[in-house]
């Protein structure tokens, strides 16, 4: 089967902002038939200290079948003296859809910080609708305030950027071109809805990209939702009941 739109989430191209960052959307059908690659979440820091990665691979998270959704969370990932990935997560469905938030902290030097998703593949997908949404802190925690974030990701340098047809990809959204504060401050963005993406699609993949201030903390959470255009699935329905009047 093929997902469907619950009526509370996806009904009548609802904005995000009805949509709660963090939460993985609605899901009322059987997954599309999804394949992850090998590596399912990537970092790479590098500052005047030096510079350190850390990934974990496809295999080594845990994954349900009945809703084909693969999902990692981690804490206290100490990446040398450069950065603490102090947690993060990632969760991934078939349907297609990725949500990925994280947690950081620079040491003591500005440090650019890289996070990647593993790209999800699935069945092609006829000028599906997207959507998208991120939301960005960041706080004030060294010895030489201001705190600074600086986006490095998608086309425009962005916090978030959500990608289609990997590699080398095409930006479907990114948000937060950065951050400047002497305490704590925060800014989101999103789709304000469903978008038509006028093409074949066929993966998807999230990046983090930015440079963050000496000693501050960064965090985000993100989603990105791919879905059949509506004359797909009223195809898809009609096809449904021609084969139920045959039987």
């Amino acid at each position: 089967m093929h997902p469907h739109r619950c009526p509370a989430c996806f009904g009548s191209r609802l904005p995000l902002s009805a949509l709660a960052i963090g939460v993985l959307f609605c899901i009322t059908a059987t997954a599309w038939a999804g394949e992850v690659s090998s590596t399912f979440f990537a970092i790479e820091v590098e500052s005047d200290l030096g510079s350190e990665s850390w990934s974990i691979a496809s295999d080594d998270v845990a994954y349900d079948p009945l809703t084909q959704t693969w999902h990692w969370e981690g804490t206290g990932i100490v990446l040398g003296e450069v950065a603490t990935l102090e947690q993060a997560f990632l969760t991934v469905v078939g349907d297609p859809q990725i949500a990925l938030g994280f947690a950081i902290a620079a040491g003591e030097a500005d440090t650019t910080v890289t996070i990647t998703s593993t790209i999800l593949s699935f069945d092609p997908l006829v000028n599906p609708d997207g959507a998208a949404s991120a939301g960005v802190t960041l706080t004030e925690a060294g010895n030489n305030p201001p705190a600074t974030l600086v986006g490095l990701a998608g086309d425009l340098g962005s916090v978030y950027a959500a990608y289609y047809n990997v590699a080398p990809g095409t930006v479907f959204a990114e948000f937060v071109s950065g951050l400047t504060t002497t305490t704590t401050t925060s800014e989101s963005g999103n789709t304000g809805g469903w978008v038509l993406i006028p093409d074949t699609v066929s993966n998807m993949q999230v990046q983090y990209s930015f440079t963050l201030s000496a000693g501050d903390l960064a965090s985000s959470t993100g989603n990105y939702l791919i879905v059949p255009e509506p004359a797909g699935l009223a195809m898809l329905a009609l096809g449904a009941v021609v084969l139920l009047r045959r039987r």
